[in-house]
């Protein structure tokens, strides 16, 4: 029984300590001479030399982050998930992702980067439409979204839905399925990635019968059944994408992609939420001490105000726009 007494005792002294070196480190008082340990003390310079690193951090790993072999995968899944947040926003069911329509995808980024251009009609002619035969889809409706020289996946959704067209696609009521590819290779002689996002519904089919409804009006670059195909140009290899759905696991691949989708988010919020913390703990200490004989230390915390919000201005769409690259949509 003392043996409980004894902790329960010490429990309260640890307590009691803690609360009070809180209330030195935080507010004015007798302890501390009037001068809050938060404000005096080195603990502001060592927060915003931590907020600098992280920001470093983040532009650092945009240059790393297109080297990496996780990029495509990454970028793949992240764009599937913006697509079907997009749709959400409005209703919309969501879009499931198809490996044929991912093949399709890719066959039509390889043809694009081995024979140099971009485009939905290839120089020879080759229609989008195309790549989801091939491909074995047979689509009731499709649509192709392309993009080229970016570097963040939200970087292109964002330009997608900045475009009527590529946003007509993405909010498609049509559309039942997704496809996506994101390769990298050498364009006009610079190495470079694009993307291809394809969309399409099936047709209907009963028994050993198709049945094709008859097609509503269409949205820009949706075209209904029955496109003819083009022709026909030499096939790029698929195998070396097989089986990436094996890299979308483990510890690495969620690192980074919580680095490349979620880290921004992540950091800006605690930057928020650190601005507003020193404003309330700001407005406590002028009202316990209002005479606030020691104005250097409020010059300082607003000092730190400021130096947050610069650091909440320089965002992820700043960095990008720092780093050279020139991102086409089509």
């Amino acid at each position: 029984m003392n043996n409980w007494y004894n902790k329960f005792i010490m429990l309260l002294q640890l307590a009691a300590t803690a609360v009070k070196k809180t209330k030195i480190f935080l507010f004015p008082c007798k302890e501390n001479g009037q001068r809050a340990g938060i404000f005096a003390g080195p603990f502001l310079a060592y927060f915003l030399i931590a907020i600098l690193v992280l920001k470093v951090f983040a532009a650092s790993f945009l240059f790393y982050f297109p080297r990496s072999s996780y990029f495509a995968d990454i970028t793949k899944t992240a764009l599937v998930q913006l697509t079907n947040q997009e749709r959400e926003k409005i209703g919309l069911t969501t879009l499931t992702e198809n490996p044929v329509l991912d093949r399709a995808a890719y066959l039509k980024a390889q043809d694009m980067l081995n024979n140099g251009y971009f485009s939905h009609f290839s120089p020879k002619g080759v229609s989008p439409w195309y790549w989801f035969k091939l491909s074995g889809y047979n689509y009731h409706y499709a649509g192709e979204n392309l993009a080229i020289g970016f570097l963040d996946s939200s970087e292109v959704n964002d330009a997608w839905i900045d475009s009527p067209s590529h946003k007509a696609n993405i909010l498609n009521n049509k559309y039942r399925e997704v496809g996506i590819a994101v390769v990298t290779g050498n364009f006009q002689g610079a190495e470079t990635t694009v993307v291809v996002q394809l969309f399409g519904s099936k047709q209907q089919v009963l028994g050993a019968k198709t049945v094709t409804p008859a097609p509503a009006a269409t949205l820009d670059k949706t075209v209904p059944a029955g496109q003819p195909a083009s022709a026909t140009p030499v096939l790029p290899s698929y195998e070396k994408v097989l089986g990436t759905q094996d890299a979308r696991e483990g510890l690495k691949f969620d690192f980074l992609s919580f680095v490349s989708q979620d880290y921004y988010v992540f950091l800006q919020y605690i930057i928020y939420a650190s601005i507003l913390f020193m404003i309330l703990l700001l407005s406590a200490n002028l009202l316990l001490n209002l005479d606030f004989k020691h104005k250097d230390l409020f010059f300082k915390a607003a000092a730190f105000v400021v130096l947050l919000v610069v650091f909440v201005a320089i965002d992820k769409g700043v960095l990008l726009d720092l780093i050279p690259h020139d991102l086409n949509i089509f």
